[in-house]
């Protein structure tokens, strides 16, 4: 991924503990509450928006729309479906399904929109093993249909359809936090949090900081 060719970049981050070891280190400023917390260094520009699809979509399209940013990256933890232990571990995300759209009963394939395809490419960043992720607004336990070996959050679809919408590029990188088998509740999550930020801080940061520098 070559940073430095965007013009303005947007960054887009769902919870504050996400963002939190971003913004000092980056030098970000506050410039807003509302609509979102927007932060500022230079031409990046970044939201925290908090976790589902309809902030996420609406904090994409603020960045493209209101900030001129050519450029929208989306990183956070994310679950995961398969048995490997890979937790902590980064991915670029190459494939984006938006898990809770189903509209075959009108003759139109699994995951897809009318009229629409059902899944979305984000551009790739080679540096990092890929991962395909499957969106929606549901925290995903052991009953879940999801497939397995995937990365499941409540974002990335979200944001890679603004950035289509509004044609310009978009990134999305997720961290494993949580193995969705089990998740018979929230502490599986919680307690795997920590690890998932961490194991996304030394890169995001790196990228992030080539951009301003």
């Amino acid at each position: 991924m070559n940073i430095k060719r965007y013009k303005k970049v947007g960054v887009v981050v769902a919870m504050e503990s996400e963002a939190a070891p971003f913004i000092n280190p980056l030098g970000l400023s506050k410039l807003e509450d509302k609509p979102f917390p927007l932060y500022k260094a230079k031409d990046l520009y970044f939201i925290v928006c908090g976790c589902g699809t309809l902030p996420a979509a609406l904090a994409a399209g603020y960045l493209a729309v209101n900030c001129g940013c050519d450029c929208l990256i989306n990183f956070g933890v994310c679950g995961y479906t398969g048995d490997e232990n890979i937790h902590g571990r980064l991915f670029a995300v190459n494939k984006v399904y938006k898990r809770d759209v189903d509209c075959r009963t009108l003759g139109y394939a699994r995951y897809a929109y009318p009229k629409d395809v059902d899944h979305l490419e984000p551009a790739a960043d080679e540096k990092l093993p890929a991962l395909t992720l499957f969106t929606s607004d549901e925290f995903i336990g052991p009953a879940s249909d999801v497939p397995k070996g995937v990365g499941v959050d409540m974002e990335g679809y979200a944001v890679a359809y603004a950035a289509r919408h509004f044609c310009v590029d978009c990134y999305l990188y997720k961290s494993i936090a949580d193995t969705t088998d089990e998740n018979v509740d929230r502490s599986n999550f919680d307690s795997k949090l920590g690890g998932a930020i961490y194991g996304m801080e030394d890169y995001i940061k790196a990228l992030l900081s080539e951009y301003l520098a």
